[in-house]
């Protein structure tokens, strides 16, 4: 189950623009 921690919910970070930004930094790594 390592491809859904991969995928971030676009729902939970839709809410938070900044957040968005994080999940960009966290796919990078």
């Amino acid at each position: 189950q390592t491809e859904n921690e991969e995928e971030v919910p676009e729902n939970t970070f839709s809410m938070d623009p900044q957040l968005e930004r994080q999940v960009e930094t966290i796919r990078n790594l």
